[in-house]
């Protein structure tokens, strides 16, 4: 059974009718959430670092809520598909590619992945405003990063803030990676700042 946790206090609740009348009595607003991954167990993580959206108005926040609860149950799909599906049906399916090459570039922070045999890329579904999990084919998760370009021989990603990669990893000697397709991000993103816009608009008017 899902449940709907108040990312403000942290009280879950069983039922988003329940989860939903507590938001709006108590005014928990939160704030919204950049998804990253836990290094160690691989794991998607939030964090609660973008303060922005705390200069919101009540309403304006609210749907703001909204749309933090449906990136979460995307996440969570996206994890329990890493934790239960075969390496053999992420691949059929197009959700994970292996045996890449990765090139970090550091003025702008993307990387670059290439099919390390020089071919091209096998079948997959990533598109742009995907969610990438980069990791090295023997060792844990290296790095998250958007989809900002996709072509039948390489895959960009723009990295998340904060990303930090051994430079050393990325060499002809650092092995292989391959990449998990994760959560379509720029649906939410583009949302968000629609509703940014309308509540700076209607702020203005009130003035």
């Amino acid at each position: 059974m899902p449940s709907y946790a108040c990312p403000t206090c942290g009280e879950r609740f069983k039922k988003w009718s329940v989860c939903k009348a507590h938001l709006e009595l108590m005014r928990h607003t939160g704030k919204q959430h950049e998804c990253r991954v836990d290094k160690q167990s691989g794991q998607l993580k939030k964090h609660a670092d973008l303060p922005d959206s705390a200069a919101l108005s009540d309403g304006a926040a609210f749907w703001v809520q909204l749309l933090q609860q449906e990136m979460a149950a995307q996440e969570e799909q996206v994890q329990h598909r890493l934790e239960t599906w075969s390496n053999e049906a992420l691949c059929q399916e197009g959700l994970r590619l292996h045996g890449l090459e990765a090139r970090l570039h550091m003025h702008d922070g993307t990387l670059t992945l290439r099919s390390a045999a020089g071919t091209r890329l096998a079948y997959n579904v990533f598109a742009l405003g995907d969610v990438g999990i980069v990791s090295h084919e023997s060792t844990s998760v290296l790095a998250l990063g958007c989809v900002t370009s996709v072509s039948g021989s390489m895959l960009q990603l723009t990295l998340k803030r904060g990303t930090a990669i051994d430079s050393a990893l990325l060499s002809p000697r650092g092995g292989t990676f391959r990449i998990d397709k994760g959560f379509q991000q720029t649906p939410f993103d583009r949302m968000h700042s629609a509703i940014q816009r309308c509540d700076q608009r209607s702020a203005q008017k009130e003035r």
